[in-house]
């Protein structure tokens, strides 16, 4: 079984990894193996049992339902460039960020021509994953409003991690302000980056961050707290560590880990009602997920997926037997749509159509129902909810701001 070790020290790591599709019981087994021997990696020992990525056998069910009666998509505004992710400013206007590294301004419903930003050297070109990702927006007082952005750097002809910096947004300009954290990666990075950072109820900043790999021994990193890789991390509105993080002052290498085990979390949200925090983590072909986010929690890759019931891990709420890579998420609160109240409502990159979750069943036994709206198409990478209740949604295909409303 996986445990920490009992006092920080290096140790030596024996892993074998087994993934993939085949059935073994209630279980999937693969046709594949990947060995890898890591010595000297502090903080957490497996022992020398020989694990297997393991795919739970219950996955959740999938229907098709309509919109709600009255509600319709409109489009508010085109010509946007793979656009990933969307804020609200204290205004009532919206930053969009475009992977290539622009961030767009959004007033009245009007898409200001010229970006308001550009960030260069992001290696957006060289992977699908890569490039200007996240963002979040902070009002600490009135008149001060902080913008943070979330991109991968390339540097010397490789990308070389990514980074979290702060701007200032003034008079529909954005001013360069502070480097809040890195993520530093020692091999060319390619994928699994994550991309998500919000602020949270208790006025941190959360960020989520994938393996940085594709289906490699190098995936083992997720469960290794001496690295950033496959978490969500949670720092000080300046970059600081907090000081109640669930790994601060008791040995582990890095003290910024919230929670760990993730293979990409693209997407993250909290509920404004009760401040649960959520994740979507996608797979890599069966067991795409969605995380119920619990300080200090291991959710199992690379050894585990999905409804691994023996596994010393956190369970899904959600989980895909057929690929849909999960993205934006937002639990609904809000008026115009009552009969949505407490769901739970996301996008997907691989099929797009805006989904649900009952509330009901977020606390089920089982893996949840999710509820497709196939007329809500368009629903690719963001989704957010309008101060009216509307919802908003991201079409990185089409370059188009969407809105459901009633």
């Amino acid at each position: 079984m996986i445990r920490r070790a009992l006092r920080r020290g290096l140790v030596p790591l024996v892993f074998f990894i087994l993934g993939g599709i085949a059935a073994l019981g209630a279980l999937a087994a693969s046709l594949y193996v990947l060995s890898l021997v890591i010595t000297d990696v502090p903080y957490i020992t497996l022992q020398s049992q020989q694990y297997g990525t393991q795919v739970g056998g219950e996955f959740s069910r999938v229907r098709e339902a309509a919109l709600p009666q009255g509600a319709r998509v409109q489009v508010v505004a085109e010509g946007l460039e793979q656009p990933v992710a969307m804020a609200f400013l204290p205004d009532g206007g919206m930053l969009i960020t475009e992977r290539s590294g622009r961030v767009r301004y959004v007033h009245e419903g009007f898409l200001e021509p010229a970006p308001v930003l550009v960030i260069e050297e992001t290696g957006a070109e060289r992977s699908g994953e890569l490039g200007l990702l996240g963002i979040a927006v902070r009002a600490p007082e009135p008149g001060v409003v902080q913008v943070y952005l979330y991109h991968t750097v390339e540097r010397e002809n490789r990308v070389v991690g990514a980074v979290l910096e702060r701007y200032l947004w003034s008079q529909g300009r954005l001013e360069a302000d502070a480097v809040v954290s890195t993520v530093d990666v020692p091999h060319d990075l390619r994928a699994h980056i994550g991309g998500t950072v919000r602020v949270g109820p208790d006025g941190m900043l959360y960020v989520s961050v994938g393996d940085t790999t594709g289906i490699s021994p190098k995936s083992i990193l997720a469960q290794d707290l001496s690295t950033p890789f496959g978490v969500i991390l949670r720092l000080a509105p300046d970059g600081a560590v907090p000081g109640d993080n669930p790994f601060a002052g008791d040995g582990s290498p890095d003290p910024r880990v919230f929670a760990y085990g993730f293979r990409n979390p693209f997407g993250l949200t909290f509920d404004s009602s009760t401040g649960a925090m959520w994740a979507t983590d996608s797979g890599p072909a069966q067991g795409d997920e969605i995380d119920r986010v619990v300080a200090g929690a291991n959710y199992g890759w690379p050894v585990a997926l999905g409804w691994a019931h023996d596994m010393p891990f956190q369970l899904p709420t959600v989980v895909f037997k057929e690929p849909t890579t999960p993205t934006g998420i937002v639990v609904y609160r809000g008026a115009m749509f009552p009969e949505w109240e407490g769901d739970l409502l996301f996008c997907s990159f691989n099929q797009p159509f805006l989904r649900y979750i009952e509330a009901d069943e977020l606390t089920s036994e089982t893996p949840a129902d999710v509820i497709v709206v196939p007329e809500a198409s368009g629903c690719v990478t963001g989704i957010e909810l309008g101060a009216d209740g509307s919802v908003y949604l991201l079409d990185y295909f089409e370059g188009r701001l969407l809105r459901v409303v009633r």
